[in-house]
């Protein structure tokens, strides 16, 4: 018989493997949820895990938006548009794009705020 705190345990593994399945092996399903029921333009981020080769090949034809995201402030990419405080960025919705169809990549040092600033989208 399992002991309570070791299915506490197995359990716990299991949400951790499935979120981690869902998050790594499935970003295009996380893709598609991001941009058609949250939020009402296409996204890119560094939620969806973009490789550096490939931003480089996006920053040569730029079409998008790019906005730091990063607080403090540590400096910025070339080619940025904007800097607007992760947190802060419904405040600032009159910096984004009119249009809506306008990609827009969120960046920031490591990802967690760029992360927590597509739900403001």
């Amino acid at each position: 018989m399992i002991k309570p705190k070791n299915l506490r345990l197995i359990i716990l593994f299991g949400l951790v493997a499935l979120i981690a399945y869902l998050l790594g092996a499935r970003q295009d399903i996380l893709q598609n949820i991001l941009q058609t029921s949250l939020i009402s333009r296409p996204v890119i981020s560094a939620s969806l895990a973009i490789k550096a080769k490939e931003f480089g090949n996006l920053l040569k034809k730029k079409d998008f938006t790019l906005i730091n995201v990063h607080t403090p402030y540590e400096g910025e990419i070339e080619k940025t548009d904007i800097f607007i405080v992760y947190n802060d960025l419904a405040n600032n919705s009159s910096l984004l794009p009119f249009d809506k169809t306008t990609p827009i990549i969120l960046y920031c040092k490591t990802g967690r705020m760029s992360a927590e600033a597509v739900v403001a989208l």
